[in-house]
């Protein structure tokens, strides 16, 4: 009987070959091969092969694994019948660190895939049930004696059966009936052609992207292998995975929302109170709310949390979270934010690229993508979900203008190109429930009250910006006084509860008092722009203010000065600028009263270093004028007998340096005498703040030392 001998493959063949899935001889004939001669096919050039273009043990590996993970999926519902609590295999172990219940040492993480020695099987262990996520579930610290089943992925690189604009005409086409979830929320614009484009199928700009539902985690990738890749190995070894202890995060937390949160209710505490419990939050957000906590709790939590220090603490907090947010570890946009918010803490140094203003303007840029500046009546959304976003879009806004005014910026925001409802009490009863667990503090209905009125004040803070720090707006004292009426008109409706002539405790209340007089401040102040007029500039009104601010600041020190909001001290800031003026050149009837009101707001900040990062460079700053001040003082009584006093007609010999305004000068300053350069470290320190502060420096200092 004769051997039959099967025909070899073809190691190439031509397009229509290939289609036709016949044997080809182009390269035995060249092109074109006979069958393509025979059908008069003239375009016959070869069909690219993949052979020996990838790992063909890799595939089969990963297709046997994907293939045992189905089995074990099929199995699961008789397993858990069979065990109440199934085996975590070790290739699952989580990225966060492991304690030792008993003794509460922490051990070396452990890292799934290539840490991990591969066997020559090509079949792998044992895989978790549940396909690894590749944004690792954070340990949650009320666990730490378990493992959790999940590994990580791969989350810097693009995934190419991702998300796309796509997913947005499929939205439209489809015309989903379900609510939006704001987590996969998007915005578009009404200068985007896609607006117009499809605007006859929904009235609000408000979309969903499909790339979050249906409870899936922000990086979650299904297809996924269990590997570490190289950027989360890197993060890993910076710690970004590395939690304190239980009981220190959970002090943390406590003082977190006893302090931050009810001036900044930018989380859900129900939801956040969850994810904690289920073991679901994310490293981000966790980093971000300690990195703020360090500013607003007891030395005693930074040493629970085994820091030597609390700018220790808040370094190594903020870079945690920093490198999380650098490598775009974060999918979800609302944590981004949230985290964006918090890290606005950090001051960094006057030459840094992140100070609160970066910080702020990439949240800006996140808040609009997910279109927290428009109006959401026409967008189909839960009501609690709408109140959110509100409430998060303004303290963003208050936050920024706040900076703003302290660093001599504009605003990251133009309010009149936005139209999203202002807050009322409904909005925190839906979005800022009490989870019923005294770690997630408690509010209180002042609360909602104070962020109601701050949300008002925040829009006539733009006004007054635009009418005293723009150098094209037009100078007139009928602007003023029109803003000053609607000022008082505010204060005439302030509700009882936070009253500060009712409440004079209520810290509340007492810091909405200094916001008021803040903006009282601004309006009337020096403007700090050239001008040929003072008549748009009352003297009394902000000296006033400033001691107002200054006795508030009295009543603060009194209390607890962790619980003092970050946005306040930029209002101690230009008080004492003011009252260093009068200080300097008794503009007032009673310099002294303005001295002693400056060393009160002086020792505040003093009080307030670690609470607030720019406290140390400002405190500086008068240091230095109160040294000046002192060396003046004894320069005047050496040569009374011998110089006069300096008066308004000879202030243009101060130092060569000419008033810009004739409110400059009217002042009757005493003639300083040259003061030496200053350092380095303190033109740095100045510069920072020059767009706003340069002239009242020049003021203060007595010439162009400062510039």
């Amino acid at each position: 009987m004769q051997k039959v001998t099967k025909k070899s493959r073809s190691a190439k063949a031509c397009h229509a070959c290939h289609a036709s899935k016949v044997r080809c001889d182009i390269t035995v004939t060249g092109p074109p091969c006979n069958r393509c001669k025979k059908r008069g096919i003239t375009d016959c050039s070869t069909f690219p092969s993949r052979r020996g273009t990838y790992d063909r043990k890799e595939w089969l590996r990963k297709r046997q694994l994907q293939q045992q993970q189905q089995q074990q999926q099929q199995q699961q519902p008789s397993q858990q019948g069979k065990d109440s609590l199934p085996q975590q295999p070790e290739a699952a172990a989580p990225i966060s660190s492991i304690y030792n219940t008993q003794s509460g040492a922490r051990e070396r993480d452990t890292l799934p895939g290539p840490q991990q020695d591969v066997p020559s099987d090509p079949i792998p262990p044992p895989a978790p049930v549940e396909l690894p996520r590749t944004r690792p579930n954070v340990q949650s610290p009320a666990q730490y004696s378990s493992a959790s089943s999940n590994s990580v992925g791969s989350f810097g690189q693009d995934d190419d059966s991702g998300e796309s604009w796509e997913c947005v005409v499929e939205y439209f086409l489809k015309k989903k009936k379900s609510k939006i979830q704001k987590s996969a929320l998007t915005f578009l614009g009404e200068s985007s052609p896609l607006t117009t484009l499809l605007r006859s199928l929904k009235s609000s700009g408000h979309i969903q992207i499909n790339g979050l539902e249906n409870g899936d985690t922000p990086n979650s990738n299904p297809g996924s292998s269990p590997t570490v890749d190289p950027e989360t190995r890197a993060l890993e070894e910076k710690g970004c995975f590395k939690l304190p202890n239980k009981s220190a995060l959970e002090t943390l937390f406590r003082y977190y929302f006893e302090n931050v949160h009810p001036f900044n209710p930018i989380i859900n505490r129900v939801w956040f109170s969850q994810h904690y419990k289920s073991n679901t939050l994310s490293y981000l957000l966790i980093h971000s709310v300690c990195f703020a906590a360090s500013y607003h709790c007891p030395m005693s939590a930074i040493f629970e949390a085994e820091f030597t220090s609390r700018k220790q603490a808040k370094y190594s907090f903020y870079m945690k979270a920093k490198n999380l947010f650098d490598c775009n570890y974060e999918k979800d946009k609302l944590i981004a934010l949230q985290s964006c918010i918090l890290l606005s803490f950090w001051a960094g140094k006057p030459n840094d690229v992140w100070n609160p203003r970066t910080w702020l303007g990439v949240a800006f840029s996140i808040a609009e993508d997910l279109g927290m500046h428009r109006s959401t009546k026409g967008t189909d959304m839960s009501a609690s979900d709408k109140s959110h976003l509100r409430i998060m879009w303004w303290t963003l806004c208050n936050r920024d203008i706040m900076t703003s005014l302290t660093f001599g910026r504009p605003p990251r925001v133009t309010l009149e190109r936005c139209d999203v409802e202002k807050l009322t009490l409904d909005d925190f009863a839906a979005a800022d429930e009490d989870p019923g667990d005294s770690m997630f503090g408690h509010r209180e209905i002042v609360q909602s009250f104070y962020h109601m009125e701050v949300s008002k004040l925040t829009k006539m803070l733009h006004q007054v910006f635009m009418a005293r720090c723009d150098p094209n707006a037009p100078r007139s004292s009928a602007l003023n006084s029109s803003q000053y009426q609607q000022l008082l008109a505010w204060r005439s409706e302030i509700p009882s509860q936070i009253d500060w002539e009712n409440n004079k405790d209520s810290i509340f209340a007492i810091c909405l008092r200094i916001l008021y007089h803040h903006v009282t401040l601004y309006i009337f102040r020096p403007r700090t722009s050239d001008t040929t007029s003072a008549e748009d500039c009352s003297l009394d009104k902000s000296l006033e203010s400033a001691s107002e601010i200054a006795m508030a600041a009295s009543k603060l020190s009194m209390k607890s000065m962790i619980s003092v909001p970050q946005d306040v001290y930029g209002s101690f800031f230009m008080a004492m600028v003011i009252l260093a003026i009068d200080t300097r050149s008794h503009m007032s009837s009673n310099p002294e009263a303005s001295s002693m009101q400056l060393q009160i707001c002086k020792m505040v900040l003093s009080q307030s270093e670690g609470s607030w990062d720019h406290a140390q460079w400002v405190i500086k700053i008068f240091d230095r004028l109160m040294e000046q001040q002192n060396q003046l003082d004894n320069t005047d009584n050496n040569s009374a007998a011998a110089t006069p006093t300096a008066t308004g007609n000879n202030l243009s010999s101060m130092n060569n340096w000419v008033p810009n305004s004739s409110f400059d000068s009217q002042l009757p300053f005493h003639q300083p005498q040259p003061m030496p350069e200053l350092d380095t470290s303190m033109k740095s320190l100045t510069d920072f703040c020059v767009p706003e502060y340069s002239d009242l420096f020049k003021i203060i200092f007595g010439g162009d030392n400062v510039t």
